[in-house]
């Protein structure tokens, strides 16, 4: 083998010989993987059916076919046959040259269409067929050179989008023909069919059926004489809405999935006769006995996971006993339905039928929907149950009380949502115990605690020197509007941490020394994701528990902290601040205050706006501070800068009444390149009289006292090269000359009511102007010279202002 050439194989020899020496059983599985597209992500537990329906498995004595196939299958992933998908946990694939190794010992006995390409190549020895093309067109190509593929054993179909083949099967489909009569796999996944003729049931060495994702409407009673029919896959079959009424002939029937076939009404009658189910995703229950809980009773072999729905049917607890839930020991997973706001008679009696739904004490995973009653049995915090990791409850309308669960000790996972009428968590819900409460750790190894849309929900309470959830990592209580009262006070496990629209709720945050991950509200306080951290604290009366969490966040990684709508009281220290904080925003916050200096090493931008009992911000020592916005606040009178900023570059106030006074721009502002003053109307001068050298925009609007002050006093800021002025309405002539600095590119005058004269002996100098618009000028009709300084290439005057008509008779094409 490795001194084979490439000529004679293009098969690498380190991968012919790890085939060479396989197990003769692990080769034909492995060969059979041939079928499979390339870097198809396929499933462990569905490769093991076709396994089984294609006899590929050794039986043993005392292990099912399914434990022999999962041994198989994770051989072949520990000799790196298979491999994990990076893409899904649950899923594999093969590597590219893996799979060229299977293609290669297939040989002509296994034929993919799309990957071999050519329909031509079909010939009478290919027993196992794959089909990945989405194109009905080719399909109906392949049709016309099938005929002498009369032994074959496997179609399966393979479509590279899902939702998106093309194909629609014809009523009397050519496949389901008598010619191939030796089928034992058939698929037809994803493909838009919605009906099968009864010949199917001339297939009668068929053993796998995939219908799943079809749009099949009804099944042929044909189906029901497939005597050797193992796996029958119905998932997400929507439109189908009953299953065939002899399903009982179905004598060999190991699998039936019906998963999201949300239209069935019930099951068929006899399903108690396929003694060899070990696997049966839903029971539908009837309101007739002939298909109701009874016919669960000898069903003991049944595996995994199992959905028992509409239990609204079930009379008494005399039925739901019948059901022998506690000899079903296979199953990990149960699932228990109501549908909710159903027709219940007495919901007095369904306490009792879920008492008699006890399941086995193997159980790993409990889901209760829809449960109309008013509290549960006490099976459910019964510290039997060892192997409980996961327990939910939902959509129970009725409970007022929740069971004991603390004493459950594996229970990882716990979910509660949609109890409408509990108004309490008491003291109960942690280590009762026939009246008594035992001393041991409540929910010690709970890991992950969800509480979601109980609107009734008001307090949580906890035992005295509580130390419950000990390895907590995630706690997450969403749309509880009338939650007041306590948190736990330490959770150190703690590393994730939601709460979202609760609006009552304030209190001390638990201390959580783990903390990685924080949100508030329906914002992301704290994510890691690879994008800048960002931190919103909204609408919450947690505002102060938050700030005070901050620091303590781990690592210190946030880098965006936004404070919104927040009606409680906030005091903000610069201890609060994480190191790693680059940006701060906080608006709409009508009760805050600083606590003291404000000061931050990483900080480059700050945004203050509509927070109107403020009246001073008081900065202290920003090396890196680069932008600034104050706005909309209304108590605002002083912004102290005791120290240069020195590497701010954008300056923003605006709509503060209050404001009297600026800070010192040129001591404290060196590095200054933009500043916007705006509707502050008690603004009367900029301190120390002159601007940073460094300033190259400005912007004065709705700043009366300031505008006036400027217009007279001037601009000494020779870098400026934008300004906007207005309003100002005791000027009658401007510029005037020297007003204005030399450097100047573009110049806006807005609402100069008064303004009768434009003064072009204040332009001449503007050596640098290119750009002049002049608004909301009304008496403005007079100018010192008919031509304008010859450097300006773009003048607009409003049509308000009588000047316009005056400059449009110069057809000056500037204007």
């Amino acid at each position: 083998m490795w001194e084979l050439s490439e000529d004679d194989s293009k098969i690498i020899p380190a991968l012919r010989v790890s085939y060479h020496y396989l197990p003769s059983y692990l080769k034909r599985c492995f060969v059979y993987c041939s079928l499979y597209p390339e870097d198809y992500e396929f499933d462990k537990d569905e490769l093991i059916l076709l396994w089984i329906a294609e006899d590929l498995l050794q039986p043993k004595e005392n292990s099912t076919l399914e434990k022999i196939g999962c041994a198989y299958f994770d051989e072949l992933v520990a000799r790196s046959f298979f491999q994990p998908s990076s893409t899904s946990g649950k899923l594999f694939v093969m590597h590219d040259l893996m799979h060229d190794l299977a293609k290669f010992f297939a040989g002509k006995f296994y034929f993919n269409l799309k990957e071999f390409g050519n329909r031509h190549m079909i010939d009478s020895k290919i027993r196992h067929l794959s089909y990945t093309t989405t194109y009905e067109d080719n399909f109906k190509l392949f049709q016309e050179d099938f005929n002498g593929t009369t032994h074959m054993r496997t179609f399966l179909n393979f479509p590279l989008f899902r939702f998106q083949a093309s194909i629609t099967m014809e009523s009397e489909f050519w496949l389901l023909g008598q010619q191939l009569e030796c089928l034992r796999v058939l698929s037809f996944k994803y493909i838009f069919l919605k009906s099968l003729p009864d010949s199917v049931g001339e297939l009668i060495y068929l053993r796998y059926l995939n219908l799943s994702f079809t749009l099949i409407e009804t099944l042929s009673e044909s189906i029901c004489k497939l005597c050797n029919l193992q796996t029958l896959k119905l998932r997400k079959c929507l439109r189908l809405k009953m299953l065939p009424s002899c399903m009982q002939d179905l004598v060999n029937l190991c699998h039936l999935d019906i998963r999201g076939a949300s239209r069935l009404k019930e099951m068929p009658k006899g399903m108690s006769k396929l003694k060899h189910l070990n696997f049966l995703s839903d029971y539908i229950v009837s309101e007739q006995e002939e298909n109701g809980m009874r016919e669960l009773g000898t069903l003991d072999n049944l595996h995994g996971s199992f959905c028992i729905s509409k239990l609204e049917n079930v009379k008494n607890s005399g039925e739901a006993l019948k059901a022998k839930m506690g000899n079903k020991k296979h199953i990990n997973t149960l699932k228990l339905k109501w549908v909710p706001d159903g027709d219940i008679d007495d919901i007095g009696i369904e306490r009792d039928i879920l008492d008699k739904l006890q399941p086995h004490e193997n159980l790993n995973k409990l889901s209760i929907k829809g449960y109309p009653g008013e509290s549960f049995p006490d099976w459910l915090g019964f510290s039997c149950y060892s192997n409980m990791t996961k327990l939910s409850l939902g959509c129970c309308m009725n409970c007022c009380e929740l069971p004991s669960l603390g004493q459950l000790p594996s229970l990882q996972h716990l979910e509660f949502s949609d109890l409408d009428r509990l108004d309490k968590i008491g003291l109960e819900f942690y280590n009762k115990n026939n009246g008594s409460f035992q001393q041991e750790t409540p929910f010690k190894s709970l890991e992950t605690l969800k509480i979601e849309y109980m609107y009734c929900w008001r307090e949580w309470h906890f035992p005295d020197e509580f130390d419950g959830f000990p390895q907590l990592r995630i706690l997450s209580i969403r749309n509880c509007p009338v939650l007041s009262g306590d948190l736990p006070a330490h959770l150190p496990a703690l590393e994730e941490f939601t709460i979202d629209r609760c609006s009552e709720l304030a209190c001390s945050l638990p201390r959580a020394p783990k903390l990685q991950q924080l949100y508030l509200q329906s914002s992301p306080v704290f994510t890691n994701n690879g994008e800048p951290q960002k931190v919103v604290i909204s609408e919450t009366q947690l505002a102060q528990s938050v700030l005070e969490y901050l620091p303590h966040i781990q690592p210190p990684s946030v880098q965006c902290l936004e404070i919104k709508d927040c009606r409680s009281a906030i005091s903000i220290s610069a201890d609060y601040l994480p190191s790693s904080l680059q940006y701060l925003r906080i608006s709409d916050c009508s009760k805050l205050t600083f606590l003291d200096q404000l000061q931050h090493k990483s900080l480059r931008e700050i945004y203050v706006e509509g927070c109107d009992s403020l009246k001073l911000l008081p900065l202290g020592d920003f090396p890196n501070l680069k932008k600034l916005v104050i706005s909309k606040c209304q108590s605002m009178e002083c912004v102290v800068v005791p120290q240069a900023i020195p590497s701010l570059q954008y300056l923003s106030i605006s709509e503060c009444p209050s404001l009297v006074s600026l800070p010192a721009l040129t001591l404290t502002v060196p590095q200054l390149e933009e500043l916007h003053i705006c509707d502050c109307p008690e603004v009367d001068c900029f301190a120390e009289e002159f601007l940073p050298p460094s300033l190259k925009k400005l912007e004065v609007t709705k700043c009366q006292k300031l505008a006036s002050w400027i217009t007279s006093k001037g601009l000494q800021s020779e870098g400026l090269t934008h300004l906007w002025l207005g309003p100002c309405f005791d000027v009658k002539s401007f510029p005037r000359d020297g007003c204005l600095p030399a450097s100047l590119q573009a110049l806006i005058l807005s609402n100069f009511p008064n303004l009768e004269t434009l003064d072009c002996k204040g332009l001449h100098h503007l050596t640098s102007l290119k750009s002049l618009a002049i608004t909301d000028c009304e008496k403005l009709e007079n100018i010192t010279e008919q031509h304008l300084l010859a450097s300006i290439e773009h003048i607009y005057i409003g049509e308000e202002c009588p000047l316009r008509w005056k400059l449009e008779e110069m057809e000056d094409p500037r204007i």
